[in-house]
């Protein structure tokens, strides 16, 4: 029996572990209504009356600046910050149900929301532990190993941000070798750590070195979540406030965890942790939403290519109102060009013009056609200055983007311009550019 026991250990040991392939994990059932909707409103509604009356203390000067710029009412003596209700549901209406977080690994990018679940790596101990060398402060080799074990065991779906420190390492440029590590050893999702705007900064930038992309791209198709925890009860320091400032600002995820503990940094009573707990996370998720707006009326005209898919669009991402294409002109296939062939490409998306305003469903208007290529940049002019007109006229503040489409090829001009320079369709659509900007 002892032999053939040892046999069976031996067997095991050389098969490895053995797991299921790594996929998306979704709950079949619904949550389980611990509360009723009258409880759940109640709470909420106490959180907002919350956030009126008493306020949550920002530390950072810059977030109160922007939280005074957006409306809400600022004590810099006590650093005490007060919502309007109405400023909070506004602003936490914006952020997306659902959304997806990329890894380098497109099989292993990861889709957050609805009944979706995640298991995510842990990030933050003070101390590593395994059978071997037991409990002990961590070096960056087992940092190394721990990311290597994070990547190889399908079940967990991200990395998060860093299992413990490399004491071995200086602690002002650690991170960068946290970030490194995630790089080499995982092709999976990875947090950041963002503890500081530095810190913050380099994970969004060795994100994109990672993936091979550019800011624009990283906020076409975000990579990088933050977690953001408060100082509870009510307060959030300076690294978190810089921290989520920088997440937001480029497009990335905030991910508010209040640190609430019943009867120690929050009530007793469960109603009121949860209270506390919810008006932590509406003060922190107004400010990451108000970053793009501070007051101002917002227009976009003319091409989008920074996501188009659902909730990507400009209006998802700031903007008033938008007319315009939802991507380069070079991704067009032209069905009214002579070069088109029908059933060539079956699978062809064609580009449509299309228009929005916020809080409501993008609508796709004519295909973009050669025809409309070449008047579409009389368009966007036109409705810019009507909107500059009647933000003008009702003196409100405001800013307008016209991002052209030409002169990405190719190079059609307005029949008014056509043959105006004598030096080629490039000139023409020069010439065309420049007085509509002046315009």
């Amino acid at each position: 029996m002892v032999r053939r026991s040892g046999r069976v250990r031996e067997r095991r040991a050389n098969a490895g572990v053995r797991q299921l392939p790594w996929r998306e994990v979704v709950n079949p059932y619904a949550p389980i209504e611990v509360l009723t909707a009258d409880q759940l409103e109640a709470i909420h509604n106490t959180s907002l009356d919350l956030l009126e009356s008493n306020g949550m203390r920002f530390l950072h000067a810059e977030a109160r600046q922007l939280l005074a710029n957006a409306g809400a009412e600022v004590d810099e003596d006590s650093m005490l910050v007060k919502f309007d209700r109405g400023l909070v549901k506004e602003k936490v209406t914006l952020a997306p149900s659902e959304f997806t977080l990329r890894a380098r690994n497109p099989a292993h990018s990861l889709r957050i929301g609805g009944n979706r679940i995640a298991f995510t790596a842990v990030g933050g101990p003070a101390f590593c532990n395994d059978l071997d060398r037991g409990r002990r402060t961590g070096t960056y080799d087992d940092l190394c190993d721990f990311t290597r074990l994070v990547q190889s065991i399908n079940i967990i779906h991200q990395e998060g941000g860093g299992g413990f420190e490399a004491m071995d390492l200086p602690p002002e440029s650690r991170h960068l070798d946290l970030y490194l590590a995630q790089c080499r050893f995982t092709d999976k999702n990875c947090q950041a750590y963002p503890l500081g705007r530095a810190r913050t900064v380099d994970a969004i930038e060795m994100s994109c070195i990672n993936l091979g992309t550019d800011r624009d791209g990283l906020i076409a198709e975000p990579a990088v979540l933050g977690i953001i925890n408060t100082n509870s009860p009510l307060q959030l320091d300076i690294p978190m406030s810089e921290a989520t400032i920088e997440l937001a600002s480029a497009g990335q995820v905030v991910c508010v965890t209040p640190f609430t503990l019943s009867g120690a940094m929050a009530p007793a009573t469960m109603a009121g942790t949860l209270v506390q707990q919810n008006a932590e996370v509406l003060a922190v998720i107004t400010l990451a939403e108000m970053l793009s707006d501070s007051g101002y009326a917002t227009g976009m005209f003319g091409k989008w290519h920074l996501g188009d898919t659902e909730g990507r669009y400009p209006t998802d991402q700031g903007f008033d109102e938008w007319y315009g294409i939802p991507r380069s002109s070079d991704r067009a296939f032209w069905p009214d060009s002579d070069i088109f062939q029908e059933g060539a490409h079956p699978s062809a998306v064609f580009t449509h013009v299309m228009s929005a305003k916020r809080g409501e469903a993008p609508v796709e208007h004519e295909v973009y056609g050669r025809a409309k290529r070449r008047t579409i940049d009389r368009e966007i002019t036109d409705r810019a200055i009507d909107f500059i007109k009647r933000k003008a006229s009702a003196k409100q503040p405001f800013f307008a983007y016209l991002p052209y489409t030409q002169t990405h090829e190719p190079v059609d001009p307005h029949p008014d311009y056509k043959g105006k320079t004598g030096n080629g369709s490039f000139a023409d659509v020069l010439a065309q550019t420049d007085a509509y900007v002046g315009e």
